[in-house]
């Protein structure tokens, strides 16, 4: 309501344009995620200062803040998003619904990190701790977005039956290109990280099996899988 109140008195006031659309973000729901406000609110004040050619700004320190604030509303969002599907997981809209929220907070991160240039990472110490939170994050969405799902899809005379999904290998191929490379990225700047390992395949392998064969695709590995999905999975 105060940023409203100084647009009114003057609506080129690029801080009450951004804070105001971090303020929306953080009233979020489940049912109505704005956290993508944060990043139209970003734009439109970068858009402010570049048309009014506003001079006394210092924008490497502005980007730092706002990659700060946005990422703030994505980690919150997307615990909630993943606390949420914990409690809901055996419904299969749970998983659609998970998806989409992880993608919005994807989204919103991957603005975070585009706003730090290569070289205020690597001369600023501020800009570069935040660009390594705002990574970390993103490799464990990508995880998240990534996992194949379990959901209750029926009974029968011994109980629950559960069924597997998993997101589209189409979509799936471009995010681990991604997590690849973030990953790499965290290194630079964290030799101890270790990543959350990422599911590679829309079908479940058999981790085991392969570890022991030392391949996936070796002959006794794909035997086990077709006893997997032909008997072991209809019952």
């Amino acid at each position: 309501e105060y940023y409203d109140k100084m647009l009114e008195l003057n609506p080129d006031d690029w801080e009450a344009v951004y804070k105001k659309g971090v303020c929306a973000a953080w009233q979020s729901t489940l049912a109505n995620f704005r956290i993508d406000e944060t990043v139209k609110a970003s734009k439109n004040a970068f858009n402010i200062i570049k048309i009014l050619d506003i001079k006394d700004v210092n924008i490497d320190q502005i980007k730092i803040k706002m990659a700060r604030d946005i990422n703030s509303v994505a980690v919150a969002f997307g615990n909630t998003a993943m606390t949420h599907y914990q409690s809901y997981w055996e419904s299969q809209n749970s998983a659609t619904e998970f998806w989409a929220r992880m993608q919005l907070c994807i989204d919103v991160d991957e603005y975070a990190v585009g706003l730090l240039y290569k070289n205020l990472v690597d001369t600023n110490a501020d800009a570069r701790s935040i660009y390594s939170a705002v990574l970390k994050n993103l490799v464990v969405y990508y995880c998240e977005i990534c996992a194949i799902r379990r959901y209750k899809s029926g009974y029968n005379q011994y109980g629950a039956i559960y069924s597997n999904i998993w997101y589209r290998n189409d979509l799936r191929e471009p995010l681990i290109q991604k997590y690849n490379y973030y990953v790499q990225e965290i290194q630079k700047y964290d030799g101890s990280y270790i990543p959350p390992q990422i599911q590679t395949i829309g079908k479940s392998g058999c981790y085991v099996a392969t570890a022991v064969y030392g391949s996936y695709d070796c002959p006794e590995v794909w035997t086990l899988r077709r006893f997997r999905d032909n008997v072991l999975d209809k019952t």
